[in-house]
């Protein structure tokens, strides 16, 4: 089985990681999709894809005791057909994580621990967060703000949104810091949410469950 890791981050809040390991027809075998869900499958023309929608959905079956089925709204954000449970779902090099929650914002990313987002700092860092960051004896700062702030658009659900002027990060001062606060700020709403994160296997997971 490829699920690594299962753990509730509080209370009616769930995640889990998967390592793909497993070629299509085990996985295609593990799930059993539907024939539409075979028909979806068909179209992706990528065999990676195939693999994180197929593990994907068989993480979500190994985190809940229901039959959930994945939907998407017309933003792409994802949604859970006929159920009140909400979902976020990040994938990166052969890993898959999945966040299911009571909570209404609902987050969470997966990348590995790497400095190469430092290149593009200037396109998703407001001024004050890169001089904060180039201060700083952090080496992860630059991939936590990444992480903290594709949380943040995973909540809101708008792919369009402005990450230096719109995602903003509140100063971590320590690098063990487990939270800090990440804010939303557009023309007509404004909203704080509590953003955690933890190393997991040579991989920075960064999540939000407000």
């Amino acid at each position: 089985m490829g699920i690594e890791y299962k753990k509730e981050l509080k209370p009616g809040t769930l995640a889990g990681i998967w390592k793909i390991n497993e070629d299509y027809e085990y996985l295609i075998e593990l799930y059993k999709p539907d024939k539409q869900e075979r028909q979806i499958l068909e179209n992706f023309s990528s065999q990676s894809r195939k693999l994180e929608w197929l593990a994907t959905r068989t993480l979500l079956n190994e985190l809940s005791s229901k039959v959930l089925k994945i939907m998407y709204h017309s933003t792409g954000k994802p949604y859970l057909l006929n159920d009140e449970l909400n979902i976020s779902i990040s994938h990166t090099q052969g890993y898959v994580a999945v966040l299911i929650s009571t909570c209404e914002s609902t987050g969470i990313d997966i990348e590995p621990v790497s400095r190469r987002v430092t290149k593009i700092a200037k396109r998703f860092l407001s001024d004050d967060e890169q001089k904060y960051i180039s201060n700083s004896q952090n080496g992860l700062l630059a991939l936590i703000y990444w992480c903290a702030k594709e949380v943040l658009v995973k909540i809101n659900g708008d792919r369009t949104l402005d990450f230096t002027k719109c995602l903003r990060i509140q100063t971590i001062n320590q690098e063990n810091d487990l939270y800090f606060t990440g804010r939303i700020q557009t023309d007509n709403f404004g909203q704080d949410f509590i953003i955690r994160h933890f190393i997991f296997n040579n991989h920075l997971v960064v999540w939000s469950a407000d």
